[in-house]
């Protein structure tokens, strides 16, 4: 009987942590987000991904990546050619994130919209960091 406790407190141990893994909205990197936007040149820029210590359960994909300015050009070129908007200053807030919404001057925004989801990238020369965020709607 002891046995069978165990064995059901491992499987629910290990049902919670797989729950937690498959919610984390920044798994897979440059090549999961390359993905989800549908947008393979994402590869070929420099730019390495940045993990989220926090998140909601079940969030939509978000990633955080560290980026030069030189990659952040080739970026918004390529966002261009995909027909993404113009950059514009603005903060972004998004479940578990909220980036430059009180200091936005730092903060460019760009965002698509298509087949019933927003796209949204974040840039900040400041930090370094580009954020791109799928929301289903």
């Amino acid at each position: 009987m002891k046995n069978l406790i165990t064995r059901r407190r491992v499987i629910v141990f290990i049902v919670v942590i797989g729950l937690l893994y498959l919610s984390k909205p920044d798994r897979g990197g440059v090549a999961a987000c390359s993905k989800v936007f549908g947008l393979p040149e994402l590869q070929m820029i420099d730019m390495s991904s940045k993990s989220f210590w926090t998140w909601e359960l079940f969030e939509s994909p978000k990633y955080r990546f560290s980026i030069s300015p030189e990659e952040y050009t080739k970026l918004k070129s390529i966002l261009a050619e995909q027909g993404y908007s113009d950059w514009v200053r603005q903060g972004l807030t998004y479940d578990s994130v909220n980036i430059g919404t009180e200091n936005y001057e730092d903060c460019l925004v760009s965002k698509k919209q298509g087949r019933g989801t927003v796209f949204y990238w974040s840039y900040s020369r400041k930090l370094g960091e580009v954020y791109a965020i799928s929301w289903n709607h």
